[in-house]
């Protein structure tokens, strides 16, 4: 059988590393909920001027509940709450079926339509050389409102807008104001030229538009009652014990409810890889060990040969063979004795042998066995030669008894 290649350097080393890397996939997993790839421009993730993080964050601390999905079909989730599509990009918004349960889940729908759209440096991907307005609001617009038009941005300068209708009592401060004409929208905030803030009339009620998104961009927010414009805004169309869910889907930063697909998306793809690192090492250990199986001895051989050698280790052991020795002396006279038709007494056998021994011209050496076998009671396997060869010189006392060789 070929021996493992996988020795135990090896294995100690396949652990740490396996153990660092399930670590480090568990605080990436922990600490990386809301990172995404550094971006600019007009999303919750961007520091930029025309960015939404600020809003977020002044949102946060005014006490407000809110969250940030990245869900593509956030379903239930959102029962109750305010979704805000903040300059959302047209071809990741949710189309038919989709977009029409977002509108009955969700307690109310803040659409911010877009606006400008930043150019960035190439040396710098965190940078913005410039903002542009060349940007197809129109298309976002229709997927909400079929009988809506955006009408472009008016080229003005930074001033506060003239309205001639206000719910709120706020005046916004926009430069090149952006407005739309809905006919079917419950108007909330307009101007002579159009719609900068509506409700829609027709369907559940609970879809609201903003024409011109520079009032929550980090920049508009500095601008005179821009921000507490924002907030009370937000105070009359989010509902009662809801929270406010920020869908940065709709600016490519999606991800799936399936737990299939995110095994392969970071950070769990660090645990996926870990698990695939595991499966590779456990079959590298296992390589050597394919083939016949191993047929190992028995623990005990057959025959009698290691049940004898056994007892005489333990006899040797605790110093019986001393005992033995006697034993074996005081039988093998008997026996003999038998077989030579000699009865009687113990001492009268031994003296009836000992004449027969001398006739056989055989000495007597029964009284030097007994005395060397007294001297090895109790010994251990110091002793244990001396009486072997005395059990030697008995056995070939008692053949030269009964067979004269």
């Amino acid at each position: 059988m070929t021996p493992s290649v996988f020795k135990a350097h090896g294995t100690t080393a396949a652990i740490l590393v396996l153990g660092a890397s399930f670590v480090f996939a568990l605080l990436m997993l922990l600490f990386s909920e809301n990172e995404v790839e550094p971006n600019p421009n007009t999303n919750g993730y961007s520091k930029s001027s025309i960015g939404h993080e600020l809003l977020i964050n002044m949102l946060e601390e005014l006490g407000y509940q809110v969250r940030i999905n990245r869900l593509t079909d956030p379903g239930s989730t959102i029962a109750g709450d305010l979704v805000v599509y903040a300059e959302p990009h047209a071809d990741f918004l949710p189309d038919g079926d989709e977009l029409a349960n977002v509108l009955e889940t969700a307690g109310a729908v803040l659409l911010v339509l877009p606006k400008r759209l930043g150019v960035i440096d190439p040396d710098d991907p965190q940078k913005i050389l410039r903002s542009s307005t060349n940007v197809n609001a129109q298309e976002v617009l229709s997927k909400f409102l079929m009988n809506a038009e955006v009408w472009p941005p008016d080229g003005s300068e930074l001033k506060p807008i003239s309205l001639t209708q206000n719910s709120f009592g706020k005046v916004p401060q926009v430069a090149a104001l952006q407005l739309m004409d809905a006919p079917f929208l419950d108007v909330l905030m307009r101007t002579d030229q159009g719609v900068f803030l509506g409700r829609d009339g027709e369907a559940s009620g609970n879809l609201f538009v903003l024409s011109d998104p520079d009032i929550i961009a980090t920049h508009g927010l500095m601008h005179g009652d821009n921000a507490e414009l924002v907030v009370t805004i937000i105070d009359h169309i989010l509902p009662e014990g809801g929270a406010i869910v920020f869908d940065e889907s709709a600016h490519g930063f999606a991800v799936s409810k399936s737990f299939w697909q995110e095994l392969f998306r970071f950070p769990l793809s660090l645990a996926t890889l870990h698990g695939f690192l595991v499966f590779l090492i456990l079959m590298w250990i296992t390589l050597g060990r394919m083939g016949q199986k191993r047929v190992l001895p028995p623990a005990i051989p057959p025959g009698k040969k290691f049940l004898l050698e056994n007892v005489s280790n333990l006899l040797t052991f605790y110093g019986h063979r001393g005992f033995l020795g006697h034993k074996y002396l005081n039988n093998s006279l008997r026996r003999t004795a038998n077989k030579l038709r000699i009865s009687g007494s113990q001492e009268e056998i031994e003296v009836r042998m000992e004449a027969m021994a001398q006739r056989r011209n055989l000495a007597w050496e029964v009284e030097r066995w007994r005395s060397e076998l007294d001297a090895n009671k109790g010994s251990t396997s110091r002793g244990a030669r001396s009486v072997l060869d005395v059990a030697r010189e008995i056995h070939r006392w008692n053949r030269e008894m009964l067979n004269g060789s």
